[in-house]
């Protein structure tokens, strides 16, 4: 994916991951924290996900995941993981590069 994409943050700091979390979109009225677990189940489902950014002291070789890239992750580095609503119409899970398995 060499398109760049526009974040609402400058840069991602230190040795972590953001998975970009595809949430479906309802047209009903959702509590807020019926919302919450609607994002932890998301997560917990969630075996392929996508690399939307690469914290800047992530280890770098040419094997390294880059953004846009489809990653397999462990269950418990997703269940370990922190949910982030970066913004209203972005979701992330923040992991540890550790916990990718591979990448496809």
């Amino acid at each position: 994916m060499s398109k760049e994409v526009k974040k609402p943050y400058r840069v991602l700091l230190g040795n972590r991951i953001y998975l970009k979390l595809e949430m479906p979109t309802y047209t009903l009225e959702v509590a807020e924290e019926v919302k919450k677990r609607m994002v932890v189940e998301a997560a917990q489902k969630l075996n392929k996900g996508v690399v939307y950014d690469v914290g800047t002291t992530v280890v770098v070789s040419p094997d390294s995941p880059k953004v846009g890239d489809k990653v397999m992750v462990s269950m418990q580095g997703v269940t370990r993981g922190e949910i982030l609503n970066i913004s209203p119409d972005l979701t992330v899970v923040m992991i540890s590069p550790l916990d990718i398995i591979h990448i496809w």
